[in-house]
């Protein structure tokens, strides 16, 4: 990948920062196609790729009952499509989410259900939406890849086997149906609460709002480690790697002062990981970060499983407290709910090495690096200098 430096960019990425030019671009669209402008819109992703073609993609909510979602895509002058208008960032399309070319069949979803919510959409890769209303409400995702959706939909009876048998210590999704013409699952509704407010500043009390919490969540993921779930993927320390790297080569294009330090960041991080792992290859979420858990009159429930695969626990346990280094409300001391995790991974019968959590957590901070890199949003020279200030303090502890 040719990885290009962000200053380069950096008028257009304040063009784009800026509200209010985006907002009328976006009202500009709307009247185009016959609709009353809305009053407000709300950013919902954005990602700036240097080198790439978009160089940014964004994606804008109106605010109010019946929900739209538009997209932005900035070019560059010579590889720019017809059509393309500028409001100030270069040349730029905007369009309807329903006509990304990369998922197809949302058109044909949302005409079937124009009741629909969309939860969560990645520009041509993948769009979750819910369906049904309150009373037999479903989700619904559509990917880019039909053989994704087949084989998520395989580990997903999977995984409603291994819970409905009593191996699971947390509710998954009953499967409702694939659908292979339109590249999509379908499944039910998990019940619960997010945990989140559980575990920052709003819960009641420590124990209350996290750290017996994480104590569950250890144990709830060591059942997973343990069951018969058979998932077709495996995680490595390679593909770790590899994703690492590619964060780094992103940051180590901002070049200067920046540069040196992720380079020796690396060269850290290398040295730390040379040592031999001895941890088994089990069961992992992939993902189990602190947005992925619900809780219902004190169930657990966890959702998401797009990364379900074989690999070390130890990977699944820094991905949840990596999150949590960068939360502010927290009530607790990230270590305390680090020693919680690991004690309930125990109480389920899986050890955790600690040393491994601990580097792969630095690996999950990589990756937080890169996406930082990749912010649409002024000052992100500096958002990135303070990742790596966390990344080199635990590296040189």
């Amino acid at each position: 990948m040719r990885v290009v430096s962000r200053r380069q960019y950096q008028p257009r990425l304040a063009r784009l920062a800026e509200s209010a030019a985006v907002e009328t671009a976006l009202s500009d669209w709307a009247m185009s196609k016959g609709a009353a402008a809305p009053t407000t819109w709300t950013r919902r992703f954005a990602r700036f790729e240097a080198g790439r073609q978009p160089w940014a993609t964004l994606v804008y909510e109106t605010v109010g009952p019946k929900q739209q979602l538009v997209t932005i895509r900035a070019f560059d002058e010579s590889e720019a499509p017809a059509g393309c208008a500028d409001f100030g960032a270069g040349p730029t399309t905007v369009s309807s989410f329903l006509d990304d070319p990369g998922l197809p069949s949302l058109a044909a979803v949302f005409a079937r259900h124009p009741d629909a919510n969309v939860v969560r959409y990645r520009p041509g890769q993948r769009c979750t939406a819910r369906v049904g209303g309150m009373q037999e409400p479903r989700f619904v995702k559509v990917f880019a890849d039909a053989a994704t959706a087949e084989r998520l939909h395989a580990e997903a009876e999977d995984l409603w086997r291994a819970y409905r048998s009593g191996e699971l210590g947390f509710v998954v999704a009953e499967p409702d149906r694939y659908e292979p013409s339109l590249g999509a699952l379908w499944q039910h509704v998990v019940p619960g609460q997010p945990i989140v407010d559980r575990l920052g500043s709003r819960g009641d009390t420590v124990s209350y709002g996290g750290v017996e919490l994480c104590r569950r969540l250890g144990a709830a993921l060591g059942s997973l480690a343990l069951s018969s779930v058979k998932p077709t993927g495996t995680i490595t320390t390679e593909h770790q790697w590899t994703r690492t790297y590619r964060a780094l080569a992103k940051a180590r294009a901002l070049g200067g002062s920046v540069a040196a330090r992720v380079e020796r960041c690396a060269e850290r991080l290398e040295t730390a990981h040379s040592a031999e792992i001895d941890s088994p290859m089990l069961v992992v979420h992939g993902s189990p970060h602190m947005h992925q858990w619900l809780d219902h009159n004190g169930q657990l429930g966890l959702v998401d499983f797009d990364r379900l695969a074989r690999g070390h626990v130890e990977l699944d346990a820094a991905t949840f407290l990596a999150e949590l280094d960068f939360e502010s409300s927290l009530r607790a001391r990230v270590e305390d709910f680090e020693i919680a995790m690991i004690e309930g991974y125990a109480d389920a019968g899986v050890t955790l090495d600690a040393s491994l959590v601990a580097r792969y957590r630095v690996h999950k901070w990589m990756a937080k690096l890169g996406r930082t890199t990749e912010a649409i949003r002024p000052g992100g020279d500096e958002k990135v200098a303070r990742v790596l200030d966390r990344i080199e303090s635990f590296l040189e502890s």
